[in-house]
């Protein structure tokens, strides 16, 4: 049984969108930034930053090349701006939640 602790946490949780441009993202972003419990930083533009280097990551599914991945994502400037405040590990464990 989901307890309102549970329903808390998980209220807690970031979730992220990825999208590709130009697909109506500016006025996703508006309708769901309105709402006065959701916070929505600026656009990271990460395809842009990584898409050259995506493969040296090689296959994700395997542990230490998805800590790299998400180290060198939350060490980007812009994401850094979000303050997210989680670790590498903690982020990869949500991921695996999901």
């Amino acid at each position: 049984m989901v307890t309102e602790k549970d329903i808390s946490q998980i209220l807690k949780i970031p979730f992220f969108m990825v999208v590709c441009p130009r697909s109506g993202t500016t006025l996703l972003q508006i309708l769901i930034d309105a709402h006065p419990n959701i916070i929505i930083p600026s656009e990271s533009h990460i395809f842009e930053r990584f898409s050259d280097i995506f493969d040296y990551y090689g296959v994700l599914q395997k542990d230490s090349n998805l800590y790299l991945f998400v180290k060198h994502i939350l060490q980007d400037l812009c994401i850094k701006e979000w303050g997210l405040g989680i670790s590498v590990i903690d982020f990869c464990k949500q991921l695996k939640i999901t």
